[in-house]
């Protein structure tokens, strides 16, 4: 008896030295925007750098397969782009950017092992953690009502400063809501949870797209949850099932981006203009960021290949006589403006051998349609904001990691 007590305590000490550690990795990969910008975290930081450095470093030593080398390459190669340019235009931003690469590099390295070591129990762990980053958020958004601080940029007056909430302000929550839930629809599916927990992650989720009233976020919300009530009801034969894929993803964001970004920006008579003008007597400037996307473009043809690199925050667009616009908003655009087109191929191309490798097996392929219909809705917010794709990818590589996993005991034993 007093022998199978030590076991047990040896193995409840394990476990919880193996929680700590997961919840260290996510911590330091999703790391909250308020946290992040506390006069700390300019400490913290190398610490966060620290970690990774060692925690690689030891996978490197007791794995044979660490990452897949080409996915890498392309990470490498989308900052590289970035850091040329940075240097030769921007010299005082070049340390930072040469920080923000590695940092990346080793995220994208922590959640594809993550991933390939993943078990029942870890994926339990992950998906507690994203869970409870986003519940957290909403607390701060009904008891912080001015958020954890104040955001100033440039010239910004108390009244037009930004209030930074648990992740970051309101039209930046998207950056970590949609891939957590992707993230959260594909765990949720794999494990045969479709419903009892999804309605925790996707309650905290409207709720604080609701308090915030973000509009481009109900919208993308709204999206997602149609699309995965139809999985849901569907069969796997149904119309649903064969239309949520990467092919109909990609179709979907070159239409929106040529009917919502491009055709409405330099046609008077953009044909979405005319349908909403007609049916609703108002304006499609999407509050003013057609002009910010006009501007936006108009400035990538002027260094369409290697874009302008890493300037102050704010520097890419500025519309005389009018608030200052911070960024593109648009995701694709504002890539464009920072890394150009040779590092947006890298990143593509990353992002094709990635979707390409997940797994074909009748498991996988459903359980990725639900963290497809996380992509859609992730896509629209991107197609209006210039966000942070950093928590997207680490989500995807996350999975990619679970599904391209060579322990087939492990996922055999969790299918039971």
């Amino acid at each position: 008896m007093l022998v199978l007590c030590k076991n047990e305590m040896k193995i409840n000490i394990k476990s919880l030295i193996k929680a700590c550690i997961i919840i260290i990795q996510m911590l330091i990969v999703f790391t909250p925007v308020a946290v992040t910008n506390m006069g700390i975290m300019g400490y913290l930081n190398y610490y966060r750098l620290l970690f990774l450095f060692i925690e690689v470093g030891i996978f490197f030593i007791t794995s044979k397969k660490i990452v897949d080398w080409e996915i890498i390459i392309c990470i490498i190669g989308f900052f590289s782009a970035n850091l040329f340019i940075t240097f030769k235009n921007n010299k005082s931003e070049f340390i930072s950017s040469v920080n923000t690469m590695v940092l990346y590099l080793l995220s994208v390295i922590t959640m594809l092992n993550l991933g390939r070591r993943s078990n029942k129990s870890t994926i339990s762990i992950v998906y507690s953690y994203i869970v409870f980053i986003m519940f957290i958020n909403l607390l701060s958004l009904i008891f912080l009502p001015d958020g954890f601080y104040k955001q100033y940029l440039h010239e910004m007056t108390i009244e037009q400063a930004n209030s930074v909430y648990f992740l970051g302000v309101d039209n930046g929550f998207g950056a970590y809501i949609f891939p957590f839930i992707s993230l959260g629809s594909f765990i949720n599916y794999y494990f045969d949870k479709k419903i009892i927990s999804s309605v925790i992650l996707f309650s905290i989720s409207i709720l604080t797209y609701l308090i915030s009233f973000s509009v481009t976020g109900l919208l993308a919300e709204l999206f997602f949850l149609v699309i995965f009530f139809f999985l849901v009801i569907g069969k796997e034969k149904s119309l649903i099932f064969k239309i949520v894929d990467i092919k109909t993803i990609i179709l979907f964001y070159i239409a929106m981006m040529y009917f919502l970004v491009f055709n409405n920006t330099f046609s008077n008579n953009g044909i979405i203009a005319d349908i909403i003008k007609n049916k609703f007597g108002k304006s499609m400037t999407f509050s003013g960021r057609t002009d910010i996307w006009e501007k936006a473009i108009n400035k990538i043809n002027g260094s369409l290949l290697w874009g302008y690199g890493s300037v102050e925050y704010g520097a890419y667009i500025s519309l005389p006589g009018t608030s200052k616009a911070f960024g593109a908003h648009n995701t694709v655009l504002q890539l464009l403006l920072q890394y150009g087109l040779v590092g947006v191929f890298f990143l593509i191309l990353g992002l094709v051998i990635c979707f390409y490798k997940f797994k074909k097996d009748k498991k996988f392929i459903i359980a990725n349609k639900y963290f497809y219909a996380g992509v859609i809705a992730a896509l629209i917010y991107y197609c209006f904001e210039a966000a942070n794709i950093a928590p997207a990818l680490g989500c995807l590589f996350y999975i990619y990691g679970f599904e391209t996993s060579n322990n087939k005991r492990r996922i055999n034993y969790d299918r039971t």
